[in-house]
Parts: C-alpha cells; structure tokens; sequence
C-alpha cells in the first residue's frame, strides 16, 4: 500500500512528544543542537552520486550519475549483464546547458551512445568502441533528443547563443553529413520530442512567454519525411493548460499528460480527438524544469496494454498500473514516496528512480508478475544505524483566507541523547527552489545531519508548489513574496503551538527562489530567529533584468508584468528594505552562478554589515546555480553548524571549522 497512507498526524505527534520528554536513565541529556551523532558531514558528501537521468536501449540500462568528488563531473553508467560500468570514457562530463538547468543529455539506440559533452556543449556519438563528434557548432546547445531506428537522423532541441540572442528551436541532425536543418521554429521554447516506434511521426512540446511549460503549453504532432516534417497539427493545449511528456504507445497513439481538469492527467489522441484516460484528482506529471523527466511508461499485462506511473497524492508518490482501455486504475505497493525515470525494460519488467525516508535515491528493477523489486545502483550507502534517522511527520496546517498548506516535519532524533525537559527545539523551516516545485519525504542525509543533533527541519509545500493540483499551484501567481512567506510563518506557527519548536529559535533557509523567500520572510516579518540564504534572490529587479531566457518572463505571473510594475518589485525587494531586518544571516553564493549571479549576495552582505548585523558570506569559486564539488558542499553544511550554534549559543565539536561572522 502507498506510504502516504501509513503517515498519521496524530500518531506522529503523541509519539514525539514521549521522543522529545524521554526519561531513559541510559540517555544523556544535551541541549538541542549538540548532541553526539554519528552522522558526519564527510558521510553526506561521502559516494553520493545523484542519478539524474535514465535510459533503457533493449536490456541494457544507462543513467547518468553526478560525481562530487570529481569536481561534479557527470558520468555516463551502463548496467547490463555483466554488472556496472562507465559507458564512456572516464574524463567524459555529459551535461547540456540548455535552458541553463539542462536534463537529459543523451540518447542510445542500438547499443550506440549519442550524448552532449559539457566542455563544448557538442553532440557526439560513440559506437562500437569509436568516439565520434557528430556537430561543430559553437553556438549551439542540444538537449532532450531521439534518434530514429535507422540511427541517421537525430531529433533534438537546440538552443543558439549568438551575439547576446538566444532562439530555441527542434532540429534534425543527420549523423551521417554531420548537417543541421532546422525543422521547427517560431517558439520561444521547444521540448519532449518523441518519435512514433514505426519512424512515420513526431510530437513535440511548445510555449511562449511569459508562460512556463506549466502555466500553458502546446503540443504538436506531424508527418517525418527524412530530416524534414510535414502536416504539423495542433493536438492540445493552450495558454492555460500544460501538457507534460507525450509518448507514442507501441501500437501506434499518442498518449499525453494535461492539467486541463486542475489535474496533470492521462489523455489518449484518437481520430484526431482526445480522450481522458482514467481521470483523478493524482498529478501524473510534474513541472518541466529540466528536460527528460518521464513519469509513466506502457507495458504489456496478460496481453493488454497498460500504462505503469507515478502518480503524486499530496506531495507523496505511489505507484500505479492502469488499464488504458477500461480506464481502471490500481495501486502498486511499494515503499516509496518519490518515483521519476519511468521505462520499459521488458514485457514485464520495469525501471525507475526511487526514494523513501528510510532510502536515498536508487535505480529500481521492478517485475510486475511477480512483484519483486530489485536494486540495480543506489545513489548513496548509508552507514549509519536506522535508530538515528528522524522519520517525516506529513503536517497540513491552516494559513491565510482559510487555505491549508502542507509540510513535512523531520523531528530532532538521536537514540543515545536526550534534551533538558525545559527545553524546546530550534527547527529550520526550510523552503524549496522553484519556486514552482516541491518537497517529497525522502531521505536526505544532509536532513539527517541536523535532526541527530537535536535541530528539527520542516520542509514546506507552501501554496504555489506542485503536487496537489493545479489551483495549489496557482496560490502563488501575483503572490511570490506574500502566499510563500505566509506559509512559512504558519508553518512555523503551528509546530510553536504544538509545543515541537522553541520561538525563539526558528530558522528559515532556502535555496534559489527558497533563498529568495528567506531574505524576504526575514526582511518582511519577525516570526523567525535567523536565516541562511543559498543562492538566494535579493534584488527582483536585478533577476528580471539579467537572468537567462528560460527564466526571462517567469516574473510576469509570479509577481507582475515588469517593467510596467516595477514599483511592486521594489517592494518586494529584500535588498530595499533592509533596514527591516534585524536578525543574522548566512549567505552562500557561488561564484559562476548564471541565474542569480553573485553580486546579488554581495550587495545584500555589505548593507547587513553596514546595519551592524550578524552576517557571513562565502562565495564557492567555480560553483553555479547549486553546489556540486563536494568538499564545498560539506564546508556549507558545516559552516551552516557553526553559525547556529553561535547565534543560538550552545556548544559543538571543536573541530567543527570555525566561520567568520562579522558584527558578532
């Protein structure tokens, strides 16, 4: 049965109030935020290697997996019978740049590799032992492509970079003449090509701005002739409903995801007609920030074709089959609460990435007849014994207007220690990227790290994010700055009332548009203690002036068409305002950061330090938009530790690197 269903508020809570007031005589008693762990910042960096995106070519299956011992290095891995190996040659960095968050960046038919190199952003192609570059076009960037049975022609997107304009459009490469032709422009942007399994179609995913994939998009299908399209046709779609990873079923129909119902559901194209497959009130889609995410995949089942997916209740992912002709859905059991990279490895076997709170992301083989799951790669080995993992409490608590909003809760925990009884525990309420995203509750050992030494985190879906329908979603339009920060305060609010947080000891962290909602929550409100900003936003007027294409009219529905509405952006501009704050905060910034560029932390830095506030600043050399090396990984962690244990004033590890924090 899906997990989301075992998790019981209630009991949750009666159980953490006997966790925080144990009377134990083995247990030592330390103030929150000291405690003894096993749980070191070198294990959170140790082997973990993000499985990003998957690929099945017959019975062979490719991923690719981020090294950040490696200087973040993204390999390529191949598992076949014969076990795990790098599918391309140990110095090969295979990431695309596209859209500046990339995605899938590769492709293998036949046992031949088609791929991107990160130094120059090229396609190459190696097969048979025999490393190719396929495309000499400095300005280009390619992403999300297929290749058709042949192996000649491959169908990309492409993102040229000439003279400071950016134009995306779909292309077809012939690998054979090494040429270029363009097949389809006129869009802002382009993504999702697929090619039907007999070669003789094409659809695709387009929209314009100021839309993202997820406020409206269109889908297209049309005729292949060569490296040339015919009788391109308008499936579905529109400025108000996003269509999300279209397929071609083995016997030939087009099957897309729209949340033309308030819900990303399944429709199937039928003479020229769309049909509902199976409506529910279960996002089967998710926001289009990176290329290649695939959430569901066909399989054969006694003979009738299915469809298997990944369908999110709540923030929480389960596993469903449906049957596509009577529409009927049932539930898979599995374990897991996050489930994305859905494909068919055989008739009756299925692979996919998957994460629990008790498991770190893996690489899953599921057998659908005998329901057996087995693991083929994990993204990270825990050493550490299960009695130290704080287990998420699923919270929906009240905010304004009589909304609910959701989170999940990872209590402070540690089997060997024990808080004083007239203690409360200093929580971090933590506020995801996007902001048009969301929080599953998985296992993070970076989490863990914190609640095994006596600091709680709650992690919030606060409205705007993804996961619960598309009104959710819509909470946040005209309202990044107000709906977020209100959420978090609730948030934060309700674990207070519940007596699980200490007032006094509340942090709000963030990274990206997350980092933005702390710097605002700290400027605009005083329900939080301190803060820590990753990557964060400062200046509105900064990022809508100088961030990359993808991003370039995000703010038009997020806040207000700019530069009409300028003086919102003012207003809601931390950096404008901070003679507002008043408590200290952490900034971390790398130094490559193309979205939010590092000038915007510096000058929040300097004007805290001119407010004689509490403040550090590190910026990360060569990091980008997210920190990937893992020695700057780990001083984040721990300099975060440190800036707690300093502002809040208990005791931690000497050997724990000392920060500087200015105005202290």
């Amino acid at each position: 049965m899906c997990y989301v269903r075992h998790m019981r508020a209630l009991f949750y809570l009666l159980s953490l109030q006997l966790l925080f007031h144990d009377t134990g005589d083995t247990m030592q008693t330390k103030a929150y935020g000291s405690w003894n762990t096993p749980i070191s910042s070198d294990m959170v960096v140790e082997k973990s290697h993000a499985i990003d995106r998957v690929h099945v070519d017959k019975t062979s299956i490719y991923w690719t997996e981020r090294l950040p011992e490696d200087n973040g290095r993204v390999a390529l891995k191949k598992f076949h019978s014969k076990g795990i190996i790098e599918a391309l040659p140990n110095t090969t960095n295979v990431r695309t740049k596209a859209h500046e968050y990339g995605g899938k960046c590769f492709t293998v038919q036949n046992g031949t590799i088609y791929f991107v190199s990160y130094k120059d952003q090229q396609l190459y192609m190696l097969s048979q032992d025999k490393l190719r570059q396929i495309t000499d076009l400095p300005d280009y960037r390619f992403a999300d492509f297929v290749v058709d049975q042949s192996g000649r022609y491959i169908y990309s997107v492409a993102e040229t970079h000439t003279n400071g304009t950016v134009e995306n459009s779909l292309i077809c490469v012939d690998t054979k003449l090494s040429n270029v032709i363009q097949i389809a422009s006129g869009y802002d942007f382009y993504m999702c090509p697929r090619i039907s399994q007999d070669g003789k179609k094409i659809t695709w995913v387009s929209w314009n701005q100021p839309n993202m994939p997820w406020d409206g998009s269109e889908l297209w299908i049309a005729d292949i002739e060569g490296s040339s399209l015919s009788n391109a046709t308008l499936v579905a779609g529109g400025i108000s409903e996003a269509i999300v990873d279209p397929l071609f079923s083995d016997d030939g129909h087009l099957y897309y995801i729209s949340d033309k119902s308030g819900w990303w559901n399944f429709y199937r194209l039928e003479n020229e007609q769309s049909k509902p497959i199976c409506p529910k009130e279960l996002e089967f889609g998710r926001p289009m920030w990176v290329f290649g995410d695939s959430t569901y995949c066909f399989v054969n089942v006694n003979g009738k074709q299915s469809i298997v997916a990944s369908g999110t209740n709540k923030g929480v992912d389960c596993l469903y089959l449906i049957d596509v002709e009577k529409g009927k859905l049932s539930e898979l059991s599995t374990p897991y609460t996050c489930i994305n990279n859905l494909y068919t490895l055989e008739e009756n076997e299925v692979v996919f990435t998957a994460s629990s709170p008790k498991s770190p992301q893996t690489l899953i083989r599921l057998n659908l007849k005998t329901e057996e799951f087995s693991t083929i790669k994990t993204s990270q080995e825990i050493h550490v014994d299960e009695s130290y993992i704080s287990k998420p409490l699923p919270i929906a608590f009240p905010t304004e207007k009589g909304e609910t909003s959701y989170g999940f809760y990872y209590p402070p925990h540690n089997p060997d220690v024990k808080a004083p009884s007239d203690e409360k525990a200093p929580v971090i309420i933590k506020c995801h990227g996007g902001p048009t995203a969301n929080v599953y509750p998985n296992f993070s050992m970076q989490t863990q790290y914190f609640t095994s030494r006596g600091i709680g985190v709650f992690e919030i879906n606060y409205g705007g994010s993804t996961g619960y329908g598309r009104a959710y979603r819509e909470r946040l339009n005209k309202n990044w700055g107000i709906v977020d920060i209100q959420d978090c305060e609730n948030g934060a609010k309700y674990l207070i009332k519940q007596g699980l947080a200490d007032p006094h000891k509340i942090v709000i962290k963030g990274g990206s548009a997350g980092g933005y909602t702390t710097l605002a929550a700290l400027t605009f409100t005083d329900t939080f203690s301190a803060g820590v900003s990753y990557y964060g936003v400062s200046d509105l007027i900064a990022l809508a002036e100088d961030t990359h294409k993808f991003e370039a009219r995000y703010l038009d529905h997020l806040i207000d068409v700019y530069p009409t509405r300028k003086d919102i952006y003012q207003k809601l501009s931390p950096i404008n305002s901070v003679e507002k704050l008043s408590c200290p905060v952490l900034l971390l910034q790398g130094s490559e950061d193309k979205v939010v560029p590092k000038e915007q932390a510096e000058v929040m830095f300097e004007a805290l330090k001119r407010k004689k506030i509490p403040t550090a600043y590190i910026l990360f050399d060569g990091e980008g938009h997210g920190f990937r090396n893992s020695e700057n990984i780990k001083k984040a962690l721990e300099s975060e530790l440190y800036f707690y244990s300093k502002i809040f004033n208990f005791p931690v590890d000497k050997s724990l690197p000392k920060l500087k924090i200015e105005n202290l």
